[in-house]
This record gives structure tokens, C-alpha cells and sequence, in this order.
């Protein structure tokens, strides 16, 4: 079980980088998605900052994660604060992937639902080992 939480945890932390090289890479869809939205509203340069906002908690959590799956010594108990911060950021910074699943439910509840899934699945794990930091502080599981 060990194993997998390693793993999780390093995937977890790619995909944190991830998102944010898609965000400041220019040729990326992401990064396009946000520019011409701001092309047509300044308003839109918010999503985009809590977007970034969001990818910044994710990594920072990330390292977090990982460094708690592989049991590294002294590691700090995670503020409650940092836990609702997260929430609030994973709830309002993925308007790209919002439109995504929007898009998902005007093809069909079937399509929307999975584009839910797709997007909910990954980042579940994390939020138990994060509660595990926050409130428990025991070993890695």
C-alpha cells in the first residue's frame, strides 16, 4: 500500500507542475484559452490569477504530499487554514476545466458526469493525505 501512495503522490505533484507550465507556456491550449477571454474582458484576468493561484497551492501542497509519503523527518504539521485555502482555490481556479465539463453536459448528463469524474478523481487522494497532515499527523499510509 505503501507503494501506491508513493506513486500517488510523486503523479499527484507532476500534475501540479503540469498545470502550471500549461499555464505559462504560450502555445498551450490553456494559456490560450485565458488570453483571448482577456481579449475580449479585462474581468477575465481574475480567473486567470486564481487559476495561477491555484496551480501555485497546488504545488507547494504537492511537495507536501510527497514529502509525506516518503516519510521525510521533521516534516511540519499543515495549518487548517492551508486545507480551506486549498478548497476555496481547487473550487474557483479551474475555469478552463469548468468550461470543459460545461461543455461535457451539453453533449449528454453521461458526458458531463464523466468529465466530473475525470476531473474530481485525481486530486480525492490528495485531499485524504492532506486531512491525514492537517489532523491525524500520523505516518504515511
Amino acid at each position: 500500500m505503501k507503494l501506491i501512495w508513493k506513486t500517488y503522490s510523486c503523479l499527484f505533484f507532476i500534475m501540479a507542475v503540469n498545470d502550471t507550465l500549461q499555464l505559462l507556456n504560450e502555445k498551450s491550449s490553456v494559456w490560450i484559452f485565458y488570453h483571448m477571454t482577456m481579449a475580449f474582458s479585462n474581468r477575465f484576468a481574475v480567473f486567470y490569477a486564481l487559476n495561477l493561484f491555484n496551480a501555485m497551492i497546488s504545488g507547494f501542497v504537492g511537495f507536501f504530499i510527497l514529502a509525506y509519503a516518503f516519510k521525510m523527518k521533521d516534516l511540519p504539521k499543515l495549518p487548517v487554514w492551508l486545507l480551506c485555502l486549498r478548497l476555496f482555490s481547487d473550487c474557483t481556479g479551474h475555469s478552463y476545466g469548468w468550461e470543459i465539463i460545461k461543455s461535457g453536459f451539453s453533449q449528454g448528463q453521461l458526458a458531463g458526469l464523466t468529465g466530473v469524474v475525470v476531473w474530481a478523481l485525481p486530486i480525492v487522494p490528495s485531499y485524504l493525505i492532506q486531512w491525514r497532515m492537517t489532523f491525524a499527523q500520523k505516518e504515511a499510509p
